[in-house]
């Protein structure tokens, strides 16, 4: 940590539950974590371990049927518990999302280029014509070649990577302190999804953001993060830095999220099984009523000089589940 770190984001005790048909169903517990400006923290998981609804409750953009605690500080403002109006001012200028699926996040009726200039007018007060020209700027900013044509175009006349490439410069165009990217590469080929990474690590440079990646691609983890926090079942089971948790992962989870991956630098990988987590996330319903596991040695490891929250526990052989009447585990 550097003495000037300036923290954009501080997320103190969050914790996120549904309202369902059956009752309360908790999907986070308690996640403690700090972002400051130039830094990628990458949240990690397998899908159902909570990582989306982490991201979205830092932007305040949760249903209404979730009950947020906790404090989600951006920029030093608290957005838990806030009104529509106030959140709305912030999403933009202080915070900005990328989601996984461009074609259902833009517009389909207005031009892309309309899209963008509308931010800029709505969060920079700027005239129309000031705002058409920097979201040309932008458009070449995300290595469009044909920012005036683009401009013009709808959605369905853009390829995929095109339109993820509109929504990064509609993310960036109000200059966000954070900048939150939710699978912004799943749904592209190898190709694509390599300039789109090139493209967020230079904006995040370029304009000092926080970069808050989320993703279950440990690939994409290794190129872009400086810290890596893991998630199971809505808790942090690790949280290191990106170098530390490749070359030293402390929790089992994590190892074993790490020799699931296909390696191609390894000869006799070829003739090995991929590595498999035996128990997957459970689903909500499984855990209204709550579980725990318990063990009779639990060690708390926590490396050095780093989130005072990112603790686990490592289970001996000897470990014994408590399931609690009406669960499933």
């Amino acid at each position: 940590m550097t003495l000037n770190r300036e923290v954009a984001l501080k997320v103190s005790n969050l914790s996120v539950t549904y309202q369902t048909s059956r009752g309360p169903a908790p999907v986070v517990h308690d996640v403690s974590f700090s972002l400051a400006r130039g830094e990628t923290l990458a949240i990690v998981g397998e899908s159902g371990s909570g990582k989306s609804t982490m991201a979205m409750a830092t932007a305040g953009l949760l249903p209404d049927q979730a009950h947020v605690t906790g404090t989600v500080a951006l920029d030093g403002v608290d957005i838990v518990g806030q009104s529509k109006r106030v959140l709305e001012d912030i999403r933009g200028s202080a915070v900005a999302v990328i989601f996984q699926n461009p074609m259902t996040s833009l517009n389909p009726t207005m031009r892309v280029g309309d899209q963008i200039a509308e931010q800029l007018i709505r969060h920079k007060a700027m005239k129309r014509a000031v705002a058409r020209n920097r979201s040309l700027e932008l458009l070449r900013e995300v290595m469009i070649n044909d920012p005036e044509g683009v401009y013009r175009k709808y959605p369905h006349q853009l390829s995929g990577g095109m339109k993820q490439r509109v929504m990064i410069a509609m993310a960036v165009s109000c200059e966000p302190k954070v900048l939150i990217a939710d699978e912004p590469t799943t749904a592209l080929d190898v190709t694509v999804q390599a300039e789109i990474l090139q493209i967020m690590r230079a904006l995040s440079r370029e304009h000092s953001m926080g970069l808050l990646l989320v993703t279950h691609d440990m690939g994409v983890v290794a190129e872009m993060a400086t810290h890596v926090a893991v998630v199971y079942d809505g808790r942090f089971v690790e949280y290191a830095p990106a170098a530390d948790l490749f070359t030293d992962p402390l929790h089992p989870y994590t190892q074993g999220l790490l020799h699931s991956q296909p390696r191609i630098d390894d000869p006799e990988a070829r003739h090995r099984r991929l590595a498999t987590i035996p128990r997957p996330a459970p689903m909500l319903e499984h855990l209204e009523h709550g579980y725990e596991v318990r063990s009779e040695e639990q060690e708390k490891t926590l490396r050095p000089g780093h989130n005072p929250d990112s603790r686990f526990v490592r289970l001996n052989d000897n470990f014994s589940p408590v399931v609690r009447e009406g669960s499933t585990v």
